[in-house]
């Protein structure tokens, strides 16, 4: 839970990251694996592309090590963030869906604080190749059951799809939480930053390669407690404001509709004391179809691994992440 008589007093890592290592590996617009429903969590204009209903399910969960100034490693509980989505198409050049899921995060040793989004979402193709989309419903905050803030949040995204590249634009409003009056955090207001990620594709027959720039607004960022800011002073990282996400995709050819990715792309750590560490971290993953008797091509299957683990062996990480992302994906 929020200790706040002693957060701003000892250093307290706060960790922003965003759960999907699909996302990760592949770029946070889904210029690629755009066949999937997990796309609809990174570009909701392609629930304008979609001819039939999916339904997607999974779980996050993550683990983390933080290294504190005095060296001493502290291993924070596991993280299990579930997260669903659904659509179907309207007419022949639109579709809705819905979608919860966690876009980003915070998190302090002694808390296990998840924000999600539960929000309904639109896509309207108006070219050939020009999908645009929107979503708009609540942002939650909750910590351990001890207490929950509410607010607005949405989004408006842009798809361009050729036969050998797409192009994504993606925009996150920020999201204001005003929490309930526990004993633990009275009037405690907090709001979570706005997201622009905008990113390209190029697809070859054996390979996609992809690019995805995010700009994270963190002047957004406020902590407020009894009328006071406590916001901390962040600090840019070695790429300033933007984070590069750089992903390759491959099809196996013995196995058709599975596919193997990977890529290296950056987070964000920061401390109530103004400093912070911008970590270079690798993802791999793979999925695709499973093509059984039983269910046919109605089931994808995907699981996804982010790690400092490679990385780090090449210079010194302050922090260690290990993620898993699972999904399962049913077509009707």
């Amino acid at each position: 839970m929020f200790r706040w008589a002693s957060l701003f007093a000892d250093y307290r890592p706060i960790e922003i990251y965003y759960p999907g290592a699909r996302s990760a590996a592949m770029g946070g617009t889904g210029t690629a694996s755009i066949d999937s429903i997990e796309t609809l969590g990174m570009n909701p204009a392609y629930v304008a592309e979609i001819n039939e209903t999916r339904a997607s399910i999974g779980i996050d969960a993550m683990t983390r090590i933080t290294r504190i100034k005095s060296e001493q490693a502290i291993l924070l509980k596991p993280q299990f963030i579930p997260f669903l989505n659904v659509a179907f198409p309207i007419y022949p050049n639109s579709g809705a869906g819905i979608s919860i899921h966690s876009p980003i995060q915070r998190r302090f040793p002694d808390q296990n604080f998840i924000f999600y989004v539960m929000e309904a979402m639109f896509g309207y193709t108006i070219t050939r190749n020009i999908s645009v989309g929107a979503s708009a419903g609540a942002g939650l905050g909750v910590e351990a059951e001890r207490y929950d803030g509410w607010g607005f949040s949405g989004s408006f995204s842009l798809l361009y799809r050729r036969p050998h590249y797409s192009a994504g634009i993606f925009y996150r409003l920020p999201t204001s939480l005003y929490y309930s009056e526990f004993p633990t955090s009275p009037d405690l207001q907090e709001t979570m930053p706005d997201i622009f990620r905008a990113g390209i594709a190029r697809h070859w027959k054996f390979v996609t390669i992809t690019l995805d720039l995010e700009y994270v607004n963190w002047e957004r960022v406020t902590f407020t407690q009894y009328g006071q800011n406590k916001t901390p002073p962040f600090a840019s990282g070695f790429f300033g404001r933007v984070n590069p996400h750089l992903g390759a995709e491959f099809p196996i050819v013995w196995w058709p509709g599975l596919r193997f990715r990977t890529g290296f792309f950056t987070s964000d750590f920061f401390s109530f004391n103004g400093s912070n560490d911008r970590q270079i971290l690798w993802s791999l993953g793979f999925g695709g179809l499973a093509g059984n008797v039983l269910w046919g091509d109605r089931l994808r299957i995907d699981f996804s691994l982010i790690s400092s683990f490679i990385p780090s062996l090449f210079w010194k990480e302050n922090n260690a992440v290990e993620k898993l992302q699972v999904s399962f994906e049913f077509l009707y």
